[in-house]
């Protein structure tokens, strides 16, 4: 049997820049555009569906390394709103030029 259990995990789980032009601040994907905050909201919405789906099958909530991702077929969970998907052609030819850590 699983141990059922919540742990409080007191350390930042997210960092956000807020400089000029960063994720957070930007014109065309910040938090102050609608439709960019509407897109990411739909994002957060089906990852969330995805991570509750894994957890209802009791399967491993490891997300798959980058280098997997651009190798599949399509992405790992559906609904990620198309102004925001990666282009995974331009990932693969970055990932092949830059070593990631």
């Amino acid at each position: 049997m699983v141990a059922k259990k919540i742990i409080n995990i007191k350390k930042p789980l997210t960092i956000a820049s807020h400089r000029p032009n960063s994720l957070m601040t930007s014109e065309k994907f910040g938090i102050y555009n609608q439709s960019a905050a509407l897109a990411r909201l739909d994002y957060w919405e089906a990852w969330r569906l995805w991570h509750i789906d894994i957890l209802y099958q009791r399967d491993s909530l490891v997300m798959p390394s980058l280098e997997h991702q651009v190798n599949v077929a399509q992405a790992i969970f559906s609904g990620i709103p198309e102004s925001i998907k990666v282009d995974m052609l331009q990932l693969r030819e970055s990932l092949s030029k830059h070593k990631i850590k």
